[in-house]
């Protein structure tokens, strides 16, 4: 089924909640972490887990934030209409990625939010 979120302007609303909500957030490093990549993923995904089922709002169905460490996913979803969805927050040194596969019938899609 194709995704209504990404075939409608739906995720450019989601997009923009989860970067103002982000930007809220300012004192989320210390200056002990705040050179480690590994530091700002792990507090990225830390804040995301809290607020972005609101973020999502009625799109969404089921959330998860309960994984392995080590899996690929540290947010998941499935929205209104069954697409399943996870997300892996990335973090390079200056710049944050959100990252997203979109399972629907094997294909997978891109970004939703980079910073």
């Amino acid at each position: 089924m194709k995704s209504r979120i990404f075939s409608s302007q739906a995720y450019i609303s989601i997009e923009r909640e989860t970067l103002a909500f982000l930007n809220t957030e300012s004192d989320f490093l210390s200056p002990n972490t705040l050179g480690s990549t590994r530091a700002a993923g792990d507090a990225i995904q830390d804040i995301l887990a809290l607020r972005f089922e609101s973020i999502l709002g009625n799109w969404v169905s089921e959330y998860s934030t309960d994984f392995a460490r080590r899996a690929m996913a540290d947010l998941a979803f499935r929205d209104i209409d069954g697409n399943y969805y996870i997300i892996d927050v990335k973090s390079q040194p200056g710049e944050y990625e959100i990252q997203y596969a979109e399972f629907d019938f094997g294909r997978a899609a891109g970004p939703i939010v980079r910073r």
